[in-house]
């Protein structure tokens, strides 16, 4: 009896990956683009010569050579378009030991997509809600290793997003 319930409960673990994959690829489908967004906050992240703009440019640069549509948001950071319909968000958290000269830091990273919905009870309340994650745990290392795991994910991403797309012949 016990060997039955470890092998569905094994299963189970294996299968429900794949399904929250699927779902979370089921979000994609009608999307024509994406805002890209930074979120790398603290002296820690410049430090590690993780400046949000250039993390930002290279996100874009990458999407847009998988063939991902990007658009631009606007030159003022608060100011949101009207026309935004998905907001994708690339987070890295680093933390460096105090006084530590060391080129090592610990970090997170974390990819999510963010879309516009409507409550139920009053349509008319702005929400927005993760149709897309992705979180890459913790990991210690360089620069190099930070911006590894960022393109590891973008190309998830774009991996998911082009198999909601497929190019029509």
């Amino acid at each position: 009896m016990r060997t039955v319930v470890l092998t569905v409960g094994l299963l189970l673990l294996l299968v429900a990956p794949a399904r929250a994959e699927t779902t979370q690829r089921n979000f994609l489908r009608g999307l024509e683009g994406f805002f890209v967004t930074v979120d790398a906050p603290g002296d820690d992240a410049k430090e590690a010569g993780l400046d949000e703009d250039v993390i930002k440019t290279a996100v874009e640069l990458k999407l847009r050579k998988n063939g991902v549509p990007v658009f631009e948001l606007a030159e003022r950071k608060n100011e949101i378009p009207l026309n935004l319909r998905a907001l994708l968000t690339v987070r890295v958290k680093i933390t460096k030991p105090k006084g530590a000269t060391a080129k090592f830091s610990a970090y997170t990273t974390t990819i999510v997509l963010m879309q516009p919905a409507k409550l139920d009870r009053d349509a008319n309340i702005p929400v927005w809600t993760a149709t897309w994650e992705l979180e890459m745990g913790l990991g210690i290392g360089e620069q190099s290793d930070i911006r590894k795991q960022i393109d590891d994910g973008v190309d998830k991403f774009a991996n998911d997003w082009l198999a909601t797309h497929p190019k029509k012949p």
